[in-house]
C-alpha cells in the first residue's frame, strides 16, 4: 500500500464498486462514493490523500461531469488524476471529458491487469510531477530568501550614506505593498498576484541604491541643489539601475532584481512625461515605479529633513494631488485617496 494513500471509487453501481475495489485494495486505501457529492465529501476528509480518482459518468444526484465542475475549482485538484470507466466512449464524451481534466479514458467491459497498469502508471507519473513541482518551489523559495537579504544588504549601504535614507526604505516597503495592495485589488486585469506585491514591496527598498555612487558634499549638502548639483542627483536612478543589473537583474527567475531594477530606474518618472531620466510618459512607466514614486514623494513630504520642516499628512496629500510634486497616474492617486488612513497609520507607527 502506497503511505496510506486513498483511490477514490466513485460509481453508484455496487458491483462495479466492488470489483474495482477487488483490483486495487492491495496497493491502496479505497474510499467509496455513489456518486459526484459524496465524492466530494469524501476529498474534504481526505486531507490531500486521495492519489487518484476512478470516475463513472452516469449517476444519480450529482453526475461524473458535474463533479468535474466542481473538482476543478478544489485547490490542488490539478494534482490528482481522474479516471473515467465508462461504456460511452464517444467522441463528444471524450472531448467533454478532456476538458474538464480527465487524465484518461477507460472503457467498459475492461481487463482488470489494463486497469491496473493504466491507474498505477497515472499515479506514478502524477507523484512525480508533483514532487518536481514540490522542488522547483523550495529551489524558488530559497532563492527569494537569498534575494531577499542581499536586497537589506545593499538597501542599508544606502543608510550609511545618505543619512536620511534609513527609516525611509523601510517605511517606502510598507507604503508600497498597501499602495500595490490596492491597485491590484482595484485592478484587476493588471493579474498582480500577492506573491507579486510582495516581490515589489521588498524590492522598493533599492529605489536609491543609485545614491551609493553619489559625491558627498552633493548626497548630504543640507541645502538646495544648483543645477549641476541636480543632474549629478539625477544620475542616481541609472547608476542604480546599472548596480542592479551587475548583480544580477537579467535573471528571468529572480523577480527582486527585474522590479529592483524597474524601480531603480523609473522612480523618478512622471505621467505626464517631465520626470527623468528617460522622460516617460503615462503606461511607459511600469506600475511597479509609478507606485513607488507616489510614496517616495509622500514620505519625503512628511518627514523632517536638514532643509525642511515635516509637512502634515493632510498637507502632503493635498499637494500630491493638487500636481505640485509632480504629474502621477490619476489611477494611482485615486487608489492612494482610497487607502489614505491605512497609510497615515503605516506612517504613524514608522516615523519614530
Amino acid at each position: 500500500m502506497i503511505d496510506d494513500g486513498i483511490l477514490l471509487i466513485v460509481d453508484d453501481a455496487a458491483s462495479n464498486r466492488l470489483l474495482l475495489k477487488a483490483i486495487f485494495k492491495n496497493e491502496y486505501k479505497i474510499e467509496e462514493a455513489e456518486n459526484g457529492q459524496q465524492a466530494l465529501e469524501v476529498l474534504e476528509r481526505s486531507e490531500g490523500r486521495v492519489l487518484a480518482i476512478l470516475l463513472d459518468l452516469v449517476m444519480p444526484v450529482m453526475d461524473g461531469y458535474q463533479f468535474l465542475d466542481h473538482f476543478k475549482k478544489i485547490p490542488d485538484s490539478s494534482k490528482i488524476p481522474v479516471i473515467v470507466i465508462t461504456g460511452d466512449m464517444s467522441i463528444e464524451s471524450q472531448n467533454r471529458g478532456f476538458t474538464l481534466g480527465i487524465a484518461d479514458y477507460i472503457a467498459k467491459p475492461f481487463a482488470t491487469s489494463v486497469v491496473k497498469h493504466r491507474v498505477r502508471n497515472l499515479v506514478d507519473l502524477f507523484e512525480h510531477q508533483n514532487n518536481l513541482e514540490y522542488l522547483v518551489e523550495k529551489q524558488s523559495s530559497k532563492i527569494r530568501e537569498q534575494s531577499s537579504k542581499l536586497i537589506s544588504a545593499l538597501s542599508t549601504l544606502v543608510e550609511f550614506r545618505d543619512l536620511e535614507s534609513g527609516q525611509h526604505i523601510n517605511r517606502i516597503k510598507f507604503f508600497t505593498r498597501a499602495l500595490m495592495s490596492e491597485v491590484s485589488r482595484a485592478h484587476p486585469e493588471y493579474g498582480f498576484t500577492q506573491l507579486d506585491i510582495e516581490d515589489i514591496a521588498i524590492a522598493s527598498a533599492l529605489h536609491d541604491i543609485g545614491k551609493i555612487a553619489i559625491p558627498d558634499n552633493i548626497l548630504q549638502k543640507p541645502g538646495h541643489f544648483s543645477n549641476d548639483e541636480f543632474e549629478i542627483m539625477k544620475m542616481h536612478t541609472l547608476k542604480g539601475a546599472d548596480i542592479i543589473k551587475t548583480i544580477g537583474c537579467d535573471d528571468p527567475s529572480d523577480p527582486f532584481f527585474k522590479y529592483g531594477y524597474e524601480i531603480a530606474l523609473y522612480h523618478h518618472e512622471r505621467w505626464d512625461g517631465r520626470g527623468y531620466p528617460q522622460h516617460l510618459k503615462g503606461d511607459q512607466i511600469p506600475i511597479s515605479a509609478q507606485v513607488v514614486s507616489v510614496v517616495d514623494v509622500f514620505d519625503a513630504l512628511i518627514a523632517e529633513r536638514c532643509y525642511k520642516s515635516a509637512f502634515s499628512y493632510e498637507d502632503a496629500y493635498d499637494m500630491i494631488l493638487a500636481g505640485k510634486c509632480g504629474n502621477f497616474n490619476p489611477m494611482i492617486l485615486k487608489c492612494f485617496v482610497n487607502i489614505r488612513s491605512e497609510i497615515e497609520k503605516i506612517a504613524d507607527e514608522l516615523m519614530h
